[in-house]
């Protein structure tokens, strides 16, 4: 209740700074939606909690995972990932953008799959209707992906920096997922719509793979676009805050001073092994495997957080 609670104060004041925006502009709607679509999730996330007892869901079944994982990782985190992404890719890469055109249609294609998908879901319409919605949700994955693609053709930063090669790292994974979940989907049979039955099979799909796939799309297309912004974004706070005002005044550091590069690199590999491995690991129900990779991204994430809390003391 606490979590949801924090969960609706961040949607307002993230509202709140989205109404003065004038004129509106994509981003501004991209944030919007994903705000919606995250108080939505964690709504939906704690009458299922509260499910677990009272058993006011059970008509639901599976449908109630569906319902919650389409509006948290398509509408919340892909949705934010992605608005955020058409204003700071290009900048970042200096690349030259069309407009806001690009992002306006993958925004309609891309709500359009949520909506549709989540009300398939939670409503128990033929297995069609939801898959009417992936397939939308795919087809704007694959318009964000060439166009992403297109800013790399025509930027003008030619050497890829740290942020760059976790932006690389993280669209190649989406790329990656869609094509998984494609895979899943055709598998398990369209329109099969099977429970979850014995030895750990849902529609005839181990569940040990879709909680790869799973692991896989929150730890490579979320967790890297993440982190790679950070590498950016923080240095250029810190520097702001600290040096701005001396520019021409006395000597400051540039930008990619403010951490050191170099160990951010290390662990950029470590992650990358260390998600591959663990992924592997899961999807194959190798435990070994799995624990390798979970510790090197464990030594990879530490080492990521302390480089970027370095930056504050520059």
């Amino acid at each position: 209740a606490l979590l949801l609670l924090s969960g609706y104060l961040f949607v307002y004041n993230l509202l709140r700074s989205a109404g003065p925006v004038k004129p509106w502009n994509i981003t501004a709607s991209w944030i919007t939606a994903a705000g919606i679509y995250f108080a939505l999730t964690i709504t939906w996330g704690w009458l299922a909690t509260l499910n677990l007892r009272a058993g006011f869901l059970e008509t639901l079944g599976q449908r109630v995972i569906g319902f919650h994982a389409l509006l948290g990782f398509i509408g919340w985190f892909t949705a934010m990932i992605m608005g955020v992404g058409y204003k700071l890719i290009p900048m970042f890469a200096l690349a030259h953008t069309e407009g806001e055109g690009q992002s306006r249609r993958v925004f309609y294609l891309l709500n359009g799959g949520v909506i549709l998908g989540s009300f398939g879901q939670l409503t128990g319409l033929p297995p069609a209707v939801t898959a009417a919605g992936l397939v939308l949700a795919a087809a704007a994955v694959g318009l964000f992906l060439n166009d992403i693609r297109h800013t790399f053709e025509t930027r003008r930063r030619k050497k890829l920096d740290l942020t760059m090669k976790y932006v690389v790292a993280s669209v190649t994974s989406l790329a990656l997922l869609v094509l998984a979940g494609a895979a899943v989907w055709v598998w398990a049979g369209i329109g099969t719509g099977a429970e979850t039955g014995a030895g750990g099979q849902a529609g005839g799909i181990p569940q040990r793979v879709i909680l790869a796939i799973g692991f896989f799309g929150i730890m490579g297309w979320v967790s890297l676009m993440i982190m790679g912004m950070l590498y950016k974004i923080v240095p250029f706070l810190v520097w702001y805050n600290r040096y701005s005002s001396k520019v021409g005044l006395e000597p400051v550091p540039l930008l990619k001073d403010m951490f050191n590069e170099a160990w951010g690199h290390r662990f950029f590999w470590i992650y990358l092994a260390g998600l591959v491995t663990a992924t592997a690991g899961i999807a194959l129900g190798l435990t070994d495997l799995t624990s390798a990779g979970l510790a090197a991204l464990a030594l990879a994430g530490w080492g990521f957080t302390a480089t970027v809390l370095d930056v504050f003391r520059k």
